[in-house]
């Protein structure tokens, strides 16, 4: 564990993040503890964008963006599994 100066606590951590928009279908499943789930493509393309980040990176589908173009520092495009991965910061 390192410590600054201050006295802060730095952990090193690594985010890896994938987010990808589309319909899902969620519900309630389970009789005795109850738990909400969602399932679908975007939730299963999701998972792959996250498994695939780069460290610190944010990687999203090509639909949303274009949502996010202007908001956030493009790094980049990248093929996985034919499909279109932008990074951002």
């Amino acid at each position: 564990m390192n410590v600054r100066s201050s006295g802060e606590r730095v952990i090193g951590a690594v985010l890896l993040a994938g987010v990808s928009v589309g319909a899902v279908t969620a519900g309630v499943v389970g009789a005795r503890k109850p738990q909400y789930d969602i399932w679908g493509g975007c939730v299963n393309a999701a998972r792959s964008l996250q498994r695939t980040s780069l460290p610190n990176c944010i990687h999203v589908n090509k639909p949303l963006s274009w949502l996010l173009s202007s908001a956030l520092l493009h790094v980049g495009v990248l093929d996985r599994s034919n499909v279109g991965v932008v990074t951002y910061l």
